[in-house]
């Protein structure tokens, strides 16, 4: 939601509007009056602030109601202000090539719908050790396999994964286009 609020804005802004402006907008005419307002409401007033109509319902229909990927539209969109966006693997080797992410206290809280480990692992699992890591990492990622022994539930469990090197949960940082 956030992102989708970022390109509406920036978008808006490319036409000297902005997403602010047009919230204003909506509590004056609705909020201020105590009036409910539909999607269709909304989206009049952002028409207005862009004016773009084929861009407007472009945008909304292929990410807010569509499910296209919403990358190519913020790199787009961010263009416009002078910044680029750029994707580097994750620096954690479980993260990248296995798909998994755990926290500080060593319990899984996401795993990669498109991993190996979606299958094998679950959401609070708890990770008590993981066999093959560091050699994974001295081979170079390609055809490591692991052993992560998990505590689900009060019971113990023992899981092997092979590397993956797809670079799952990439890390994405926001650069100033140099002059």
């Amino acid at each position: 939601g956030a992102l989708i609020s970022l390109c509406l804005d920036l978008m808006l802004l490319e036409q000297g509007s902005s997403l602010a402006i047009v919230m204003r907008q909506m509590w004056e005419k609705f909020g201020k009056n105590r009036m409910g307002y539909t999607l269709a409401d909304f989206e009049q007033f952002l028409l207005e602030g862009t004016g773009s109509e084929k861009e407007l319902y472009g945008f909304l229909e292929k990410i807010v109601r569509g499910r296209e990927d919403l990358l190519p539209y913020l790199e787009q969109q961010l263009s416009t202000v002078g910044i680029s966006l750029q994707k580097e693997p994750n620096p954690d080797l479980l993260t990248a090539d296995f798909g998994i992410r755990i926290s500080e206290s060593k319990e899984v809280f996401d795993v990669h719908p498109e991993s190996q480990a979606y299958q094998l692992v679950m959401i609070r699992d708890l990770v008590e050790s993981i066999g093959g890591l560091e050699e994974s990492r001295l081979q170079g990622n390609t055809k490591s396999e692991i052993t992560i022994n998990l505590i689900r539930g009060g019971r113990k469990l023992s899981v092997k994964l092979h590397a993956e090197n797809v670079g799952f949960f990439p890390v994405f940082k926001l650069q100033k286009f140099s002059n």
